[in-house]
């Protein structure tokens, strides 16, 4: 999956999860939630790859200026394509 639509879901199990326990207490909100999960890959991406995939979303208002999802970011992130297309 590119690392937008991985962004995207990420945000998505966020707000499932709300509560935040499954993230232990050790991340901030908005861009630190979003890499301080995906640092816990096994292969983590390279952060600058995570903040370019932001930054794409945010120009695509599909996330907002804290980083999180917008209405049509809900929207993109249940289509099975690229959030670009």
């Amino acid at each position: 999956l590119p690392l937008d639509e991985i962004i995207l879901q990420v945000k998505v199990l966020d707000e499932t999860h709300s509560s935040g326990d499954y993230y232990h207490g050790n991340f901030t909100s908005g861009q630190g939630k979003i890499q301080g999960f995906l640092r816990r890959a096994m292969e983590p991406p390279r952060m600058d790859h995570v903040n370019a995939a932001i930054k794409d979303l945010q120009d695509l208002a599909a996330l907002d200026e804290q980083c999180e999802l917008t209405p049509l970011g809900h929207h993109l992130s249940q289509l099975p394509i690229h959030p670009r297309l």
